[in-house]
């Protein structure tokens, strides 16, 4: 047996049944973070829903205020009033979402990645089970940018680079077999990805509790974050658990034991943290996103409510 996949069966066997985790915290890693960070910029509650989507585990916002949530039977759509327009329904619970550029919308099941159309209808299916480059074992994220599709896959350990059309570009992150190194380290299963304006792409490597910057070849060529209890630090076994980027370049993270969502630069400087009061304690795969206004949207499955942050204007 190889070491990914030994490492896929313990993952898989901690993971068991469920679709998303909901992991206990670790006592030492309850409540809120013991002091409140000096940050830059201040949010506030602008509101909250709860939009009665099972197994809630993913969220995009479209160019319009539309809101898609992975869950089960699927993808759920709302208008910008929080109206449900519809749904994209997959044999299997939705683990993840992401837009493409051409309106098409890249819905991920565990194992398989569903493409439909704008319109709804279902373009494609593709995705192989299994251990191997380009197999797919335990999806927790998808991005889009372009014709590139990358997929986050807990379960082997990296980052799946994809054509739009599913044929299989490479793997990102994973270990390096010349000098041993580990790349992503993957402790719970989660994994979280996003794509920046440029096309390049930002991996949350939860083990090593930093942000990694790949270039199109592969290559990292940016890392930032480190491992503490402090608000400018990524707490616990294993954060971040997901990320996103917004339309001004910044990182949205979440992290969970202390379950907490912060907003930082490209360099990794700290911006805001979002009031943590609405997060249960027992969140462990918050997905967050952001619109075009610049709110920053915290789909928590723990609660199974979606929290909606703005800035405080300054008077």
């Amino acid at each position: 047996m190889n070491l990914r996949a030994a490492g896929l069966i313990i993952l898989l066997v901690a993971v068991g049944a469920a679709g998303c985790s909901h992991e206990r915290p670790a006592p030492a890693a309850q409540g809120r973070s013991a002091a409140k960070a000096r940050t830059p910029l201040g949010y506030r509650i602008a509101r909250i829903v709860e939009p009665k989507v099972e197994k809630l585990c993913g969220i995009a916002v479209d160019e319009r205020g539309g809101i898609y949530l992975a869950g089960r039977p699927g993808v759920v759509i709302f208008d910008a009033a929080w109206q449900r327009q519809g749904e994209l329904r997959t044999p299997q619970p939705a683990a993840a979402v992401a837009l493409g550029e051409d309106g098409k919308i890249f819905v991920a099941e565990r194992q398989k990645i569903h493409v439909f159309e704008r319109n709804g209808r279902e373009a494609a299916a593709w995705g192989t089970p299994g251990a191997g480059s380009g197999q797919l074992s335990y999806v927790t994220a998808v991005a889009a940018s372009g014709t590139d599709v990358w997929v986050a896959d807990a379960g082997n350990r990296v980052v799946h680079r994809f054509a739009a059309t599913g044929d299989f570009i490479d793997d990102f992150g994973g270990r390096d077999p010349v000098t041993g190194a580990p790349g992503i380290v993957c402790p719970s299963p989660f994994l979280g990805c996003a794509v920046a304006a440029d096309g390049t792409l930002w991996v949350g490597n939860p083990g090593k509790w930093r942000v990694e910057n790949y270039d199109l070849n592969g290559k990292m060529v940016e890392v930032w974050g480190r491992n503490g209890l402090s608000a400018e630090t990524f707490a616990g076994c294993c954060n971040p658990v997901t990320l996103a980027v917004t339309a001004e370049g910044n990182f949205i993270t979440a992290e969970k034991g202390l379950a907490r969502v912060k907003l930082l630069d490209r360099t990794g400087k700290l911006l805001a943290v979002m009031p943590g009061d609405e997060f249960s304690i027992q969140s462990s795969g918050m997905t967050v996103a952001a619109d075009k206004a610049g709110r920053i949207y915290v789909a928590d499955p723990a609660s199974d409510k979606v929290v909606i942050f703005e800035l405080e204007r300054k008077q």
